[in-house]
């Protein structure tokens, strides 16, 4: 898409596949309003005005369409993905932007990702992002623990999630059960639940741990991608990485739909981005057991 007015007709597909609904009372109709750079929509029920941005990640951005849609493409490569550095030199933006976009984008694909529990026969491992090398049994400070779930179909995995493991439940470089029994809880669904396989010891045979080659890509693609992670945002990289991955095991077109997510889910503050990574389902389930 090269022109703005292209941007807004495939914006306006997604945001609304079915047609307009407004976003105050759900009527069908609107009047638009084309005074500005980007259409007003006015309810021709309750007159509640929305903009074609309201709910979605491009909300309170300057940057244009074209450029978003740009960045879309570049990050939907399943292979690759794309660092800010290289971003603000392709769009010409700077570099606090493009960090920006790419983190607001891997916002929305984290939440599409939360929404759809794992389902069917679930394995879960454990795995580490971080110093490969550590031969003692205490966590090295820039090891990264991490919970990977995987639906097994025919012994290779048909969709991933992987979950950083706050340090309340690590013990050494052990992660306890209690990681395995809150992931299950918050990203399997309740018909998969009882069924799932956990291996969570540190020396379990390869063949227990499905997802391990994928988790390696993953390292692999933070490692030379973005010169490595550090702990506070993995988990929203660990997402983009599951989210593309998911969708191109299931041979989905992924900038259509990552297109989609991108209308579908509302954006983040830059601040909110910059002070404390979203805080996780399984961060919310920890605090609310230490205040009981």
């Amino acid at each position: 898409m090269k022109t703005e007015t292209e941007c807004i007709q495939y914006l306006y597909c997604h945001k609304w596949p079915h047609g307009f609904s407004c976003p105050a009372c759900g009527h069908w109709h609107a009047y638009t309003i084309s005074t500005r750079k980007l259409p007003l929509y006015e309810c021709s029920c309750c007159k509640h005005q929305t903009s074609l941005l309201a709910g979605t990640v491009m909300e309170g951005s300057r940057t244009s369409l074209v450029k978003w849609f740009h960045a879309i493409q570049l990050v939907s490569d399943p292979e690759h993905g794309i660092s800010a550095l290289t971003l603000c030199r392709i769009l010409h933006v700077t570099y606090k932007t493009a960090w920006s976009m790419l983190h607001k984008i891997r916002y929305a694909m984290g939440r599409a990702e939360a929404e759809e529990p794992l389902h069917g026969q679930v394995v879960i491992h454990d795995a580490c992002y971080g110093r490969p090398h550590n031969s003692t049994v205490f966590q090295h400070p820039e090891e990264s623990p991490v919970v990977v779930g995987a639906v097994v179909s025919d012994d290779q995995p048909s969709r991933i999630m992987f979950r950083t493991v706050p340090t309340e439940w690590m013990q050494g470089r052990q992660i306890l059960p209690i990681a395995a029994h809150s992931f299950i809880r918050d990203y399997v669904s309740a018909l998969s639940r009882r069924s799932c396989s956990i291996q969570l010891l540190r020396f379990a045979p390869i063949r227990t741990k499905i997802a391990r080659p994928l988790f390696r890509e993953a390292c692999l693609w933070l490692n030379q991608t973005f010169r490595g992670i550090g702990k506070k945002h993995l988990q929203t990289y660990l997402d983009e990485f599951c989210c593309r991955t998911n969708l191109a095991l299931c041979s989905a077109p992924i900038f259509s739909r990552l297109s989609y997510i991108c209308a579908a889910f509302g954006t983040i503050t830059y601040r909110t981005l910059t002070t404390k990574p979203a805080i996780s389902k399984h961060e919310i389930s920890l605090k609310y057991r230490t205040a009981v």
